[in-house]
């Protein structure tokens, strides 16, 4: 019987195949990951440490390297880059200095004391500058009789000078072209004080109006003087915020695990079939050798 070579170990191919996957893993993110060089700066790829990797069923090491990843600003960017710090800290302290006076400014509440007081705003009535009205109705009728009563009178004295006394058809149609004039101007008259009465009551509205307007005023002033320095320490803290460093992710390549049971499985089948060929193969021979001439002596020796 001739002997079969051993089959291959699993374990010490799963081993190997491991190693060369690892090895593939490390080549692989050092050509992913190229070295950047820009007018602005570098970003530059280093092994910083190396990490041992151990094998829990053979017990094989692998030293895996990890990478630093280092970026260098160009000189004009890296003095920007003082600048902005040295700016932020300036800001940062101001704000500190600024925010010593917040205790004493809003300790006080915000009140509405010595301002402009609230004025109600006036309703129309009818009596509302009434004696103002008045007061232009009669000054506008007095004036117009003053001027047509002593021509009323002259007028009157012709008509009783030609005997027409009042009760006469002329002196009637006389007397009521007077009425009429002076009802008119006596129309005119109110009106001209109900418009005066409006235009009154209307500034006095415009004058709450205002007084209200600058109470508001007043108030928002006040309010600006005690937000004002809140807001501008909180504008100086925006300015001084550290800025947390975002890094680009790391290119890597995963480690594939080494196919275990399917080499145990291919293994176990290379020797079963190599078995049944080996016997196949030697029953297959015996046969063919009884059947020779001499294989009659052989099956009598036999």
């Amino acid at each position: 019987m001739v002997s079969m070579p051993k089959p291959p170990d699993p374990w010490q191919t799963a081993s190997a195949q491991t190693g060369q996957n690892v090895m593939s893993s490390i080549g692989s993110s050092i050509i992913g990951n190229a070295n950047e060089i820009t007018p602005y700066g570098n970003v530059t790829y280093s092994p910083g440490s190396m990490e041992t990797m151990t094998d829990p069923t053979t017990g094989r090491q692998w030293q895996v390297p990890r990478y630093n990843r280092t970026t260098t600003l160009s000189p004009a960017q890296q003095g920007l880059l003082n600048l902005q710090n040295q700016a932020a800290t300036n800001l940062g302290k101001t704000a500190v200095q600024q925010s010593d006076m917040l205790q004493g400014l809003l300790k006080k509440p915000l009140s509405a004391e010595g301002l402009q007081p609230w004025q109600a705003m006036p309703q129309w009535n009818e009596n509302a500058f009434s004696n103002d009205r008045n007061r232009v109705e009669q000054a506008l009728m007095s004036r117009w009789h003053d001027v047509n009563d002593p021509g009323w009178a002259k007028r009157e004295s012709t008509l009783a000078a030609r005997g027409l006394t009042p009760g006469a058809a002329g002196y009637g149609y006389a007397a009521d072209e007077y009425g009429r004039a002076m009802n008119d101007a006596t129309y005119g008259a109110i009106t001209a004080g109900g418009q005066e009465q409006s235009r009154l009551l209307g500034e006095e509205r415009a004058q709450a109006d205002f007084n209200n307007q600058l109470r508001n005023a007043q108030f928002g002033e006040r309010q600006t003087l005690q937000s004002f320095p809140v807001n501008l320490i909180t504008a100086l803290m925006s300015g001084s915020q550290v800025n947390v460093p975002q890094a680009a992710p790391y290119r890597s390549t995963g480690i594939q695990p080494a196919p275990i049971a399917d080499l145990v499985e291919q293994n176990y089948q290379d020797r079963l079939n190599r078995s049944n060929m080996m016997n196949q193969g030697i029953f297959g021979l015996a046969g063919n050798l009884v059947g020779l001439p001499w294989g009659g002596m052989m099956k009598g020796i036999a």
